[in-house]
């Protein structure tokens, strides 16, 4: 099984060298002996699968079957040969892929994360860790207030406007300076949006269809009740991972901001998980009442801290409610 590793990293190198990108059977078996060098594999396969397109389809057949072989004898490709370089001469395991894992699993745009390994921290999560400064930026959010089920708009139910009401004068009492406020095109958050910027005269409100409502990721596990097609996930899950970027991010200055975002619950649950590098998959585990207050930290280095999730103190007991 090694030679027929190794004879088809040889013979696929051989191939995105060659011109015509040919290769006969005196060429395959003559290199089968020879050992593969860690990080061979990959260089291998992206070489041919550019001559693939050259008209040296066969490198590509070639490197897809050496790939089968070698899964075929270990179970897994081993960590020696799925390793690439890192840019500083060192090699970096790649995560094996989970065959349990779905197509909009693998499709999804915060597959990123999951080049770290499992309990390490990304410290260039957001692609500006050559740019780290002394600002601090919380992002408060508040989950939308009850709404009325049965109305297709789904505008708040009189519970709903007192629970806005209830998360807007915590907000006061927290002494929190709005930079600006962002809510979801929905009509329930835009309403809560409504009541709580009414205690924030002059600070400056958008509409951000990025953090609307849907389908972020499919949950691990599964709920009975609540099953998307994959193509909600696969669209909204793009739009949502958007929303997230554009909002979670380390500060470019050296202030301290507040930013208020009234969104939806799944929302912030699949962004909370996001922003902690935790698995995204488990946001259908945690619950978040309506008009819960959920407190993000991002320092100007990097770091992420969850300071408070679905806070409800500040409603009583008989306006505690999750839809």
């Amino acid at each position: 099984m090694l030679a027929s590793r190794s004879l088809i990293i040889q013979c696929a190198s051989r191939l995105a060298r060659a011109p015509g990108g040919s290769c006969n059977k005196r060429t395959l078996w003559g290199m089968a002996s020879q050992p593969a060098a860690p990080g061979q594999l990959q260089l291998a396969s992206s070489r041919a699968a550019h001559n693939s397109s050259e008209g040296g389809g066969f490198a590509a057949i070639a490197v897809g079957i050496g790939a089968s072989l070698v899964a075929i004898a270990h179970g897994r490709v081993s960590a020696t040969a799925e390793s690439a370089d890192d840019g500083k001469g060192a090699a970096v395991p790649k995560q094996k892929p989970n065959p349990k894992e779905s197509a909009v699993h693998q499709a999804h745009p915060a597959s990123r994360h999951r080049t770290i390994p499992a309990g390490q921290w990304d410290p260039n999560w957001d692609f500006k860790g050559d740019r780290p400064t002394k600002g601090v930026r919380y992002l408060v959010l508040v989950r939308h207030g009850q709404y009325d089920m049965e109305d297709p708009t789904h505008p708040l139910t009189p519970l709903g406007r007192e629970q806005a009401a209830a998360a807007a004068k915590r907000l006061v009492a927290l002494g929190y300076k709005f930079k600006d406020i962002h809510c979801s095109d929905m009509l329930r958050a835009k309403q809560t949006c409504d009541i709580i910027a009414d205690e924030f005269p002059g600070v400056p409100v958008f509409v951000n269809q990025l953090i609307a409502e849907g389908a972020p990721i499919p949950p691990e596990p599964t709920h009975s009740s609540w099953q998307p097609s994959p193509d909600e996930f696969f669209r909204e899950g793009a739009r949502i991972e958007a929303g997230f970027r554009h909002f979670f991010q380390r500060p470019d200055d050296d202030e301290k901001t507040y930013q208020l975002l009234v969104c939806h619950g799944n929302v912030i649950r699949y962004s909370v998980l996001r922003a902690l590098q935790l698995p995204p998959e488990a946001w259908l585990r945690i619950s978040h009442v309506n008009c819960g207050i959920t407190i993000m930290r991002i320092s100007g280095k990097g770091s992420v801290s969850l300071m408070g999730l679905g806070d409800a103190g500040h409603l009583s007991p008989d306006q505690v409610s999750f839809n």
